[in-house]
């Protein structure tokens, strides 16, 4: 059985050597790993690989991890002064509270890439 919702793109990057990393918002108790995020205007699918936790966060035990969300991976960033990780901080919480989390994805075409604003529905396996 599959359920079909909503999920916004708000930013995509792709990482050589790590692949499609977007942040996307959700108000759902995660995406769980090898769900299928398509766009209804173009066709285009996107399967979703992993969540991708931040590492400053999940230190300070503030990181927010959904049941469903069985596989993850973490990235960790360096800072120069305990401000900038401050500010880092209060960033990634306000995203968390605005329902915004990064996930790895993996396209069904090559290096295709959703587009900052647009809405996607998720076909989740159950």
């Amino acid at each position: 059985m599959k359920t079909a919702r909503t999920v916004k793109i708000i930013q995509t990057h792709y990482v050589t050597g790590v692949g499609l990393l977007a942040e996307i918002q959700h108000h759902l108790n995660g995406i769980a790993p090898m769900s299928i995020l398509q766009c209804m205007d173009s066709g285009f699918t996107w399967q979703v690989e992993k969540r991708v936790l931040h590492g400053d966060l999940i230190v300070h035990n503030q990181e927010v991890i959904f049941d469903k969300e069985t596989a993850y991976t973490h990235i960790h960033r360096h800072f120069t002064s305990p401000e900038q990780l401050k500010r880092r901080m209060s960033t990634s919480l306000r995203k968390r509270k605005q329902g915004i989390y990064a996930y790895l994805l993996r396209s069904d075409r090559t290096q295709t890439i959703p587009d900052e604003g647009m809405e996607l529905c998720i076909q989740e396996a159950c």
